[in-house]
């Protein structure tokens, strides 16, 4: 098994991930009527990473990235336990293959998955080449040409860097790892405060409905 490490181009549509993505197509099964779509981590699996370890717990938890859209059930599945792709060191050209690549593997994921759900919450950058392709599917209901729709009710969380927050976290690791990972913003109290105040709320309004 290969090792993906870095910002390689064809990494992007690369036999192992496009083979992972479509075992991730025939065989999830998504349990909660909540998800959360968010961004991978350097970390592998993805649930080792501190970014992701305050988040999951009465919803489905789905990683949008280069490795393409990858729910937690899959995380220790070859090849998502064996990349390192980082944005911070990519090339401004790779955005939009990037994107592309993103925008063809989340359309055959929603098209799977997406009448499942009652409710979406998008946790990531504002600036991340993963929101600029799902910020599309939001606001809903809205009539987007080519693609599977559904009205599922989007409650985005999203993070704006640069904060002081984001500024002495990235130094600190550059100084200690010589690594930068531009979602450690991801992490900070006060958003992920706002990420667990959401889905709260929308767990209320899940169980109210069933009660109903």
């Amino acid at each position: 098994m290969r090792y993906h490490k870095g910002q390689d181009p064809t990494d992007l549509y690369h036999e192992d991930f496009n083979r992972g993505n479509y075992a991730i197509l025939r065989g999830y099964e998504p349990q909660h009527e909540i998800v959360v779509l968010t961004v991978c981590s350097w970390a592998k699996p993805y649930s080792q990473s501190w970014i992701h370890t305050e988040i999951r717990r009465q919803l489905n938890y789905v990683h949008v990235s280069n490795a393409g859209v990858v729910p937690h059930e899959f995380e220790r599945v070859y090849p998502f336990t064996a990349y390192d792709w980082n944005n911070a060191y990519m090339e401004p050209a790779m955005a939009k293959p990037l994107r592309k690549m993103i925008d063809e593997r989340f359309k055959a994921f929603w098209s799977s998955f997406g009448t499942h759900w009652n409710y979406v919450v998008p946790y990531f950058r504002s600036n991340s080449n993963t929101w600029k392709v799902l910020e599309k599917w939001e606001p809903l209901p809205r009539e987007v040409d080519d693609y599977p729709y559904h009205r599922a009710e989007w409650h985005p969380v999203l993070v704006d860097p640069p904060t002081e927050y984001y500024d002495s976290r990235t130094i600190s690791e550059e100084h200690l790892h010589g690594y930068i990972d531009p979602d450690s913003v991801l992490a900070s109290w006060d958003d992920t405060k706002r990420l667990t105040n959401t889905i709260s709320e929308l767990i209320g309004e899940a169980k109210g409905d069933e009660e109903e």
